[in-house]
């Protein structure tokens, strides 16, 4: 299931970033996630936990940088949670956290970051893109 604005979110992303996805889950649980929410065709690369080292290691960001041939300095990871925000941080990676989730604001400004929002609106304001 999607946060309620995040559908938003991505379409007003797509198409002018890349986007991925760094995840906890298993390739078959993201797998299912992708086709019960229809957005699979708005990532251009995915990871998960069967694939790469589990966050907080940077191995996901790490990864996916190298698929795209981009640094991680210019890359951004949006997470609901510290270990999100710590596997960017040990990417060199910018890191924001969304307070719609797992967390609270309290406990995300735990790890480093680079901002922590209230919900996803906000974090388009933040990069400047207008909501699709």
């Amino acid at each position: 299931m999607l946060f309620p604005d995040a559908l938003s979110l991505l379409n007003a992303l797509h198409g002018k970033y890349r986007l991925g996805i760094a995840t906890g889950k298993s390739r078959r649980g993201l797998e299912r996630a992708l086709d019960d929410t229809g957005v699979r065709h708005l990532f251009s690369a995915t990871r998960t936990a069967d694939e790469c080292a589990s966050k907080p290691h940077p191995e996901m960001i790490l990864s996916l940088c190298e698929e795209w041939g981009i640094m991680p300095q210019h890359t951004l990871m949006i997470g609901d949670t510290t270990h999100d925000l710590l596997t960017a941080h040990n990417a060199n990676a910018t890191a924001i956290g969304i307070c719609r989730g797992a967390m609270s604001r309290q406990e995300l400004a735990t790890a480093p970051n680079d901002g922590i929002f209230d919900n996803l609106s906000a974090v388009l304001a933040y990069l400047n893109v207008q909501a699709a």
